[in-house]
């Protein structure tokens, strides 16, 4: 048997691993979280890349250019996914915007439940 010095050593080695094991779980997981999200973000700005090119060179109205995004965001993996499209009239910008539910297209979403990612693009047509 060991003696009650070796016994007092083992008990501060295990409090200390109760005390510090959780920073590397909640670190890992919180990495994971943020490359969830930079993913989905990501996904979107591809989404919203290719509506605004599209806005841009058919001149395609609001209507259609939400069509297609659904259908686009449906082939990339996003759900529920709204956009918006604004125009300005005097100088013809056209700016885009998606927002994504974060725990709609993550199922592991611990730390961010509620969280919307909001996406934009803003783009100029010009006329012949």
């Amino acid at each position: 048997m060991g003696s009650r010095k070796t016994n007092v050593r083992r008990g501060v080695a295990a409090v200390e691993l109760a005390i510090l094991l959780p920073i590397p779980v909640v670190l890992a997981l919180c990495s994971m979280q943020t490359a969830a999200m930079i993913q989905v973000r990501h996904s979107t700005l591809f989404v919203v890349d290719e509506l605004l090119q599209h806005a841009i060179q058919t001149g395609a109205t609001d209507t259609e250019i939400q069509e297609r995004g659904a259908l686009i965001s449906s082939e990339v993996g996003l759900h529920e996914v709204t956009f918006q499209v604004t125009r300005s009239p005097l100088d013809s910008i056209i700016r885009i915007q998606a927002n994504v539910p974060f725990a709609k297209n993550y199922e592991g979403s611990m730390f961010m439940p509620d969280k919307t990612l909001a996406v934009y693009r803003t783009g100029y047509q010009e006329y012949p």
